[in-house]
């Protein structure tokens, strides 16, 4: 811990010692009289706000560097340091906030549902878990330690590095205000004093001058709080001059501590600092044009806030942040909230005013400005609670001993009975007992206070006293009711005609009671709706049920003129009176002496319903009674009273009656604050804290110090050194008027809102996205995701349209759901995505729509479908993938249901086609749908693309190949004699053809010869052959004896006479000599013929590729030789092919 924070520590223990006692003496006042308004702000310019305060909402906040704030829609929005700016954009759009604070690197936020979120600059938000059923009202974040006032008034703190919640106890006090610095933590209390602490030790009184605090602020080291009268009282290091502001600044209106530095603003408008200045923290200036309403101070840096909500700093990088200003003056009067507190008053036996004077019959009690009580007048009962004898002298007020370190919250007293509620609830009674009347389980009289035992964990909020009977408010809004009952004035529907301790009046469901009044013998009730009910003894109307009801034992409904909201009823003798809401009065009962102010006195009168009281159109600020008399003060602060006056009770100088409303001259400058009456005599409360009595004083009940009657106000003896205390019609420092706060003793809270509108002070309603659905919500809550609320003050949220969504809470429009996207259902947090095969074309779908026909979708959460390609198809809907073309299919379209068969003469040999292919050349596909196209068979051809058949080839012609495209012609010497045919046929010996393409082969003609297969020309007969025949494949020899000389010849010549011919295929006929010869010389040719075929031979035989195969044939007589060869061509390189040519 540093030096500077021990510093403080020794300081604040220090200041806090001197500034504790213990009021031992009534006499003597240590604390102020509980009042403000001693500085009033002006009215220009009251929007803004107060850091750490319940009466503003905290929207910017600095730290180390940094400074966050919210913007107009309650988003927090953070700049300077890069730290500060990601980790506020993490969770910046998650929810509404309503105050912001930071300190050093730390920072809090209190979110719209009063929730407390937390971050640090190097981490993300966390929540801090508060008691169930509170809210954060106001939020102070310091260096160590960070603070919250909850709904209830009381102070949490959590270590920063914990965010664990531990309570500060502050003697059952509220607070109002709280600060963290950068050691430790102050608050101010709804008494306007000042508690500080170091984390969890137990919180010490800080003396700040004997004055009330309004507000208040820590630095680093030092601390500043402004008093009720707008001026400083700073503690602390003053190293840099940040202290020495106290001195200067006067008509404060606001201030905020930096880290060595204070700022304030004053009611001029002027801003002012003084301390640390290294950055220009503490010389921030302004224009003329410009007006400051709030301050936000760092480490190092300023920043004032414009009544525009513009923001400009000093010391840090400037904003563009228009953050949103509280009122600061709700209520238009000039003052300030944090000043416009304690209003001095007392209007009735009211849970949220405290009574600070009482009279029984004959005796007085007052609440001193410390909270202690003295009494004064009769004790023969022991109603002083002096513990005296019963007829010991009492002129003057003395102080009632309760044993302890008591703090009186409010006394009450009537016949010879008083009791008092001290300010932790209990309750204590004393004086007479004789049916029970004090609650305590006996009738015997008591001399000193008694506590009254009303239950388990119950305390009182306001007391009654009637003649004999005594009734209470308890904390859970239960009236409880003792003492004498022989007319029904308890309430209790019961037959007994006492009670000794408290019993509980039934109320009807639903009713709260706030005030209380108790008469001679009949009681009364205002209920928190404005509704009165009374009971108990009715002979004068004192019940105002009609004139047809004597009494009654049970709670009854009184009827106001056009139903008029009751404020607070009080009942006298036999008389009530009631403030309305408009301020004014309504009195009725018993009217004998004028009491109920109609212009009335005489025996006989008396009003069974309420009627009007004029008081001259002034609104009636509170109103009291005795007896048979009656006073109210008014707005104007002066004091009225009428009825009886046979005392001087009425304090006009003489005794007599009154039967309307007279001006009593209390105080020449009418400032009577608080007033009440007894049997015989009145007392009046001053704004100066002195007390005035007059009237009845024979057992010295005015405390003048004799019993000495009088008949105008007097000082009460020895006011000089007594201050009493003046009431206070905002008992919990709160700013709101008892009559106007549902909370009267919880300064953080003062309403109770209805359906659709939340809040702590003032009801707002329920923002856009968010709904409140019972009465009394202190915060809103957020509409669920699936829920959403357009409008403001709603008591519950709608459920999401089909085809709308709100993913995240506070939605206050639905969100459409996207395409893609479809949401069949109401109430739901997100939209569906579209299924695959599905698709969603327009926002705000409820249904998704199938994929039709020729399209499909393989994705979900789609705002189309695909369409087909080409070379596919979708048949059908809701289809997640398209099908490609099968083989034999084609498509050439987008967005196809099917796909098209290839047509003849085209294929699609793969799938996913978008085109036909065309069969080539060679090939036909004579059908549809086929993947392939057919060869042309051997035989047939095709000459054309895209043919759908195939052709045959013509006779003459033949194709031994398949995919052809034309055929082959027949060659010289073959021929194909069909169509169709894959080969061709060599013409038959005796046949030739000379032409190609032919479809037959000619026939030798006679004379000639084809003596080989394939032959393209026919041979003639050579000389000695002859053939007459056509088809022949050789020729005829002649025979012997004839000849035939010539080639081609179709017979033979007989030889003519004188020749023969004995061989046969002679070209001649040879004379008888000649024929000799030619026998010899054949014989030896035949010899040279084997010599060249034996030479032939061996040559084949050496070189067989020379021939496949030949065959020789020798005629030996002519010496001629025949020969064939398969492969049908001479072989120019055989040296044998050339002899055989000589022969022929």
């Amino acid at each position: 811990m540093s030096l500077s924070r021990s510093l403080l520590a020794v300081v604040i223990l220090v200041l806090s010692s001197l500034a504790m006692s213990v009021v031992s003496d009534a006499r003597i006042d240590t604390v102020p009289p509980a009042v403000s308004h001693s500085f009033e702000a002006p009215s220009s310019s009251h929007f803004g706000f107060q850091t750490g305060s319940i009466f503003s909402s905290s929207t910017i906040s600095s730290g180390d560097g940094f400074s966050c704030g919210l913007n107009e829609s309650g988003s927090i929005e953070c700049w300077g340091s890069r730290a500060a700016v990601d980790a506020s954009a993490s969770f910046s759009d998650e929810r509404i906030a309503r105050q912001v604070s930071s300190f050093s690197s730390h920072s809090c936020a209190i979110l719209g549902d009063g929730s407390v979120l937390c971050w640090e600059l190097s981490s993300q938000g966390f929540t801090i878990p508060l008691d169930q059923g509170m809210v954060a009202v106001a939020l102070a974040v310091g260096s160590d330690e960070s603070c919250s006032i909850l709904s209830d008034a009381s102070v949490v703190c959590w270590d920063n590095s914990l965010g664990s919640p531990y309570a500060i106890e502050l003697g059952g006090k509220g607070a109002v205000a709280v600060s963290s610095g950068g050691n430790g933590s102050c608050a101010i209390l709804q008494d306007q004093q000042v508690y500080c602490w170091i984390q969890s030790s137990s919180p010490q009184i800080l003396d700040i001058g004997g004055m009330g605090a309004v507000a208040i602020s820590l630095g680093d080291d030092h601390g500043c709080a402004l008093l009720v009268d707008g001026g400083l009282k700073c503690w602390g290091s003053d190293s840099f001059g940040q202290t020495s502001i106290e001195s200067t600044a006067s008509s404060v209106t606001s201030l905020v501590a930096g880290g060595h530095h204070t700022c304030v603003l004053s009611s001029n408008s002027s801003l002012s600092c003084s301390g640390l200045d290294t950055s220009g923290q503490s010389s921030l200036t302004i224009s003329d044009s410009e007006t400051p309403v709030a301050l936000s101070a760092g480490s190092e840096h300023t920043c004032v806030v414009l009544e525009d909500g513009s923001i400009i700093c000093a010391g840090l990088s400037q904003t563009s942040l228009v953050t949103s200003l509280s009122d600061r003056d709700t209520d238009g009067d000039g003052v300030l909230n944090i000043f416009d507190v304690h209003m001095p008053g007392y209007a009735g036996d009211s849970v949220g005013s405290s009574s600070p004077i009482a009279m029984g019959m004959k005796h007085t009690c007052a609440v001193m400005s410390n909270r202690s009580l003295n009494c004064w007048g009769y004790n023969m009962h022991g109603q002083l609670g002096l513990g005296l004898g019963s007829w010991a002298e009492v002129n003057d007020p003395r102080y009632v001993d309760f044993g302890f370190d008591s703090e009186v919250w409010s006394v009450a007293a009537d016949g010879h009975q008083t009791c008092a509620i001290m300010v932790n609830g209990s309750l204590w009674c004393w004086g007479l007992n004789s049916q029970g009347q004090l609650g305590i389980g006996t009738t015997e009289k008591m001399y000193t206070p008694q506590p009254v035992d009303l239950g388990p964990d119950r305390y009182a909020t306001a007391v009654t006293i009637g003649n004999s009977h005594t009734c209470a408010i308890t904390n859970d809004s239960a009236i409880l009711c003792w003492g004498w009952n022989n007319f029904g004035q308890l309430g209790t529907n019961s037959s007994s005609s006492s009670e000794l301790s408290p019993q509980e009046v039934p109320l009807s469901q639903g009713l709260v009671p706030i005030s209380l009044a108790a008469g001679n013998a009949h009681t009364c009730s205002v209920m928190s709706n404005g509704s009165l009910w009374c009971w108990g003894l009715n002979n004068f109307g004192q019940n105002g049920l009609g004139q047809s009801v004597s009494s009654s034992s049970y709670p009854q409904y009184v009827p106001f003129p056009d139903e008029s909201v009751v404020i607070t009823a009080v009942a006298n003798r036999h008389q009530t009176c009631a403030i309305i809401e408009n301020r004014s009065l309504f009195c009725w009962g018993d009217d004998e002496y004028g009491q109920l102010g109609l212009g009335n006195v005489g025996s006989g009168q008396q009003q069974y319903s309420p009627q009007y009281v004029d008081l001259g159109g002034l609104e009636v600020l509170s109103f009291s009674g005795g007896d048979r008399h009656s006073c109210a003060i008014l707005e104007d602060y002066t004091m009225w009273c009428w009825g009886q006056n046979s005392d001087g009770q009425l304090g006009l100088g003489n005794n007599t009656h009154q039967g309307s409303p007279i001006q009593i001259p209390v105080d020449v400058n009418g400032s009577v604050v608080v007033m009440t009456g007894g049997t015989g005599h009145s007392c009046a409360i001053l704004d100066d804290g002195t007390l005035k009595c007059w009237g009845s004083n024979e057992w010295g009940q005015l405390g003048v110090g004799n019993r000495t009657d009088l008949t105008t106000p007097q000082p009460v003896y020895d006011s000089v050194n007594l201050t009493f205390h003046r009431g206070d019609l905002d008992p919990d420092g709160d700013g709101i008027p008892y009559h106007s706060d549902t909370y009267p003793r919880n300064p953080a809270r003062s309403v109770e809102c209805s359906l659709g509108e939340y809040g702590v002070h003032h009801c707002r309603l329920a923002d856009p996205g968010h709904w409140v659905n019972r009465t009394g919500a202190l915060a809103q809550s957020q509409c669920s995701p699936g829920t959403w609320q357009p409008e403001s003050g709603s008591t519950g949220c709608l459920q999401t349209d089909p085809g709308n969504h709100t993913a995240s809470a506070g939605m206050s429009i639905q969100i459409p759901c996207s395409s893609g996207t479809y949401q069949p259902l109401s109430g739901q947090q997100v939209c569906i995505p579209a299924d695959p095969g599905h698709y969603v074309n327009l926002t705000g779908s409820t249904v998704q729509h199938p994929c039709l026909e020729g399209t499909y979708q393989p994705l979900i959460a789609s705002s189309s479908c695909i369409e087909a390609q080409v070379g596919h198809f979708a048949n059908g809907t809701r289809l997640i993938a398209q099908t490609p073309c099968l083989s034999g299919e084609w498509q050439p379209n987008p967005g196809s249901v099917a796909c098209i068969l290839t047509d003849p003469g085209n294929y699609t040999g793969s799938s996913g086609m978008a085109a036909q292919i065309t069969c080539e050349n060679g090939t036909y596909q004579n059908l549809s749908g086929q993947s392939a196209c057919y060869s042309a068979d051997p035989g047939h051809f095709v000459d054309h693309f895209g043919a759908t058949s195939q052709s045959v080839c013509p006779a003459g012609t033949y194709q031994p190949s398949q995919a052809s495209t034309s055929c082959i012609d027949a060659g010289e010497g073959y021929f194909v004699s069909q169509s169709g045919q894959t080969e061709q046929t060599a013409c038959l010996i005796g046949t030739y053809q000379a032409n190609p393409r032919r479809s037959s082969c000619v026939d030798a003609s006679p004379g000639n010869y084809v003596p080989v297969p394939g032959s393209s020309s026919q041979m003639r007969c050579s000389p000695g052959t002859y053939q007459p025949l056509s088809g022949a494949s050789s020729c005829l020899e002649s025979t012997p004896g004839h000849f035939v000389a010539g080639n081609g010849q179709t017979e033979q010549t007989p030889c003519p006479s004188g020749e023969d011919q004995t061989l046969s295929g002679q070209v001649s006929c040879v004379s008888t000599f000649e024929l000799q010869i030619y026998l010899i010389g054949g014989g030896v040719g035949m010899v040279g013929i084997l010599l060249i075929t034996l030479a032939v031979l061996w040559f084949r035989n050496r070189h067989p590729e020379r021939g496949a195969r030949r065959s020789v044939k020798v005629d030996i007589r002519q010496f001629e030789v025949t020969r064939w060869i398969d492969d049908d061509e001479d072989d120019d390189d055989d040296p044998t092919d050339a002899m055989f040519r000589e022969n022929g």
